[in-house]
């Protein structure tokens, strides 16, 4: 096994560096996880709290019932 190692070159163990720019990393891809799992949290903390609301209260701050689910689609897809 150790002469497997020691004849192994350090790119074989670690990769090869030179294309971290086009092939993300596990830390680029957690974060690509992380951002989803907040948009997905805010979108729906979003939803809840908009459908929660009478016609009226939408109608006060200028949105209607329909307007509900467009706004918590635009802060899943971050246009929001």
């Amino acid at each position: 096994m150790r002469a497997v190692i020691a004849m192994a070159r350090s790119t074989d163990l670690i990769g090869d560096h030179s294309q971290r720019s086009t092939r993300p990393g596990f830390v680029d891809r957690a974060r690509d996880v992380w951002a989803i799992c907040s948009r997905a949290n805010d979108a729906a903390h979003t939803w809840e709290e908009l459908n929660a609301l009478s016609d009226d209260e939408l109608a006060r701050r200028g949105l209607r019932r329909a307007d509900v689910a467009r706004i918590a689609f635009d802060k899943l897809t971050a246009r929001a």
